[in-house]
This record gives C-alpha cells, structure tokens and sequence, in this order.
C-alpha cells in the first residue's frame, strides 16, 4: 500500500511539473527592478531585479536572485498589442503586494489579503 501511495504522489508530482512546465512555455515574461519590498504569494521579496512571467494558465512566477514564488491569477481585460508591460501594487497594513500584472497579451490580477473586521452591535 505505501509503494502505491508513492507512485500516486510521483505521478501527482509529475503532473504539476509538466503543467508548469508548459505554463511557464507560454508566459510572457517581464524583467524589473522594483525599489522596494514587497510580497506574492505570502512571501516578502527583498527590492532588487526580478523576472515576472505570466501564463495563459493563471501562474504568475515571480523569480529573484535568493527567492521565488507563484500565485494563481483571475483574469482581466484583454491586454493591448502595442501596451507596455506593467507592475501594479496595493498597500495593506504597512506592506506593498503585487496585484496585477499586464503582459504583452493579457492581464492577470493576483489576489490580495485583505483585513476584515467585524463589528457586533448589541441591543
């Protein structure tokens, strides 16, 4: 039973890399230095050069020196063909998070932690 638990997980493995793989095959791909710190995916990049590749799929990986992450994206206006590539952040709680990237040919918006408070009225 364990041999076969670890051929399921090598396959699921498998699986995940090839699709990654592919994705990362039809990304447009965008290379940046960004003068501050900020955070994708729950993980805090330091400022410095970075690669930002978007895929037809919804990955967006995020490629630095001494860190890298992906974050799934929700997509958004068709890009223009003649537009350049952009970044675009939004601050929450003293932090800068990505929360879009436009490509050659698509925009990809990445979801953002928000805080949410709630408020009991009493009677």
């Amino acid at each position: 039973m364990k041999s076969f638990c670890k051929f399921i997980g090598l396959m699921g493995a498998l699986a995940l890399a090839t699709t990654i793989a592919s994705a990362a095959s039809t990304a447009d791909s965008i290379h940046v230095n960004i003068p501050f710190s900020f955070v994708v995916a729950g993980k805090v990049f330091p400022a410095g050069q970075y690669i930002v590749q978007q895929s037809d799929s919804g990955i967006i990986l995020v490629q630095g020196q001494k860190a890298s992450a992906m974050a799934l994206s929700i997509p958004g206006s068709p890009g223009k063909y003649d537009s350049v590539p952009s970044l675009h952040f939004t601050s929450s709680n003293g932090q800068e998070y990505l929360a879009a990237v436009d490509g050659y040919s698509s925009t990809r918006a990445v979801p953002v932690p928000t805080e949410t408070r709630t408020l009991t009225l009493s009677k």
